[in-house]
């Protein structure tokens, strides 16, 4: 159900037909020469579309404008300062809650958002229940390197740039002259970097993009996506409520 098209008059009854409110996270961001500005927007999209289809659910209008990385920032992406973010955030979580909903799944389709996302969620009192999905953990690595050579995960990379063409309806292949290597420091920790001087803002085998990959990565997406709300139904059903 899209939240935008209801009328004032109806929205009690079609909050009380939901089992959730959906928020889409997502940024206006430089993602790489081939690369639409807006990449999240148009994956978060395309998914929210899929999950208004799918489920009981009233999904929102998406929040665009967020927090980049000072590494990704730069013309012409647009970055919100981080506190002011966080405050933006919670103000637009307790406007939903208030609005009846007592579960929310963030939907979020750009890094900068995760701790935003979270911290914003625990600042939430009462009864609620905010689910933190990241659309592109929805694979592991092991099923995205089916599709892409190495998995195809980074900023920018393959894996990224197949899913907004395929989101966009836009059919391209990745060219190899934008190919660079993907640098990621592994392990299981965080690391924030400022500005590193080898990063151009976007990285991975851009070659090794197609719009079809896309479409078969959004696809596989969306079922794992169905098995996570169904188990988060589940789990907080007890409580009742939407």
């Amino acid at each position: 159900m899209d939240g935008i098209s209801i009328w004032g008059r109806d929205w009690d009854e079609a909050v009380a037909g939901c089992d959730f409110a959906l928020l889409p996270l997502a940024s206006f961001e430089y993602h790489g020469p081939m690369a639409p500005l807006g990449t999240d927007p148009a994956i978060v999209t395309a998914i929210a579309k899929y999950a208004e289809k799918t489920y009981r659910c009233m999904a929102y209008p998406p929040v665009y404008y967020t927090t980049c990385p000072r590494k990704t920032q730069g013309a012409p992406t647009i970055s919100i300062k981080p506190p002011t973010m966080l405050s933006y955030l919670i103000d637009v979580l307790e406007g939903i809650y208030a609005a009846g909903f007592s579960r929310v799944l963030l939907l979020n389709a750009h890094d900068g958002n995760m701790s935003m996302a979270r911290a914003a969620a625990e600042a939430i009192a009462g009864q609620s229940h905010t689910l933190v999905v990241n659309w592109w953990e929805l694979l592991s690595l092991e099923e995205t390197q089916a599709l892409f050579p190495g998995g195809g995960r980074g900023h920018g990379g393959p894996y990224e740039l197949s899913c907004a063409w395929a989101a966009l309806g836009q059919q391209a292949t990745g060219e190899s002259q934008y190919d660079l290597n993907s640098c990621k420091f592994p392990g299981r920790h965080v690391h924030v970097e400022g500005q590193p001087a080898e990063f151009r803002r976007y990285g991975g085998q851009i070659s090794a993009a197609n719009t079809q990959l896309g479409e078969k990565a959004l696809q596989a997406a969306c079922a794992a996506l169905d098995q996570v709300v169904a188990q988060w139904l589940h789990f907080t059903r007890q409580e009742g409520g939407n």
